[in-house]
């Protein structure tokens, strides 16, 4: 069950990850730095930000699908 969320999350990641590289343009870097700039200004966003990465919210996913 663990190595399911653990595949499922780092699949995500990955695909965002490319994604981004795959754009290589300046325009979609600033769009991120952007984006990482205003959840780390918004405390309700930069904590859902931080349960996403330390996998809570997929241990969540993951006890709704059970």
């Amino acid at each position: 069950q663990r190595r399911t969320v653990t595949h499922n999350f780092i699949q995500a990641q990955t695909i965002k990850n490319k994604d981004l590289l795959e754009a290589g343009s300046a325009e979609a870097h600033s769009k991120q730095i952007a984006k990482m700039r205003e959840v780390q200004a918004d405390p309700v966003l930069r904590k859902a930000f931080l349960l996403e990465q330390a996998m809570f919210k997929s241990l969540e996913d993951a006890q709704q699908i059970t």
